[in-house]
């Protein structure tokens, strides 16, 4: 499995970002939270997909700084 993920290290950042995406859902579904992110409710998907495409982008691009400096 890592010799996949060494040749394919986008899986990797798509495998993040579906955890960032699913942690959001998680959110806006928590109880607590349910009052103050209900006036969100109508674009928690764009929400959930911008928040996913930031992480990995910075994830990406930190990675991408770690391998410079090496």
């Amino acid at each position: 499995m890592t010799s996949l993920l060494n040749r394919f290290p986008i899986l990797v950042y798509l495998g993040a970002a579906l955890l960032v995406y699913l942690a959001v859902e998680m959110f806006f579904a928590d109880v607590f939270l349910h009052h103050y992110l209900e006036p969100y409710a109508s674009i928690e998907w764009i929400i959930g997909i911008v928040a996913a495409a930031i992480f990995a982008l910075i994830a990406w691009l930190w990675a991408r700084r770690q391998e410079a400096s090496h």
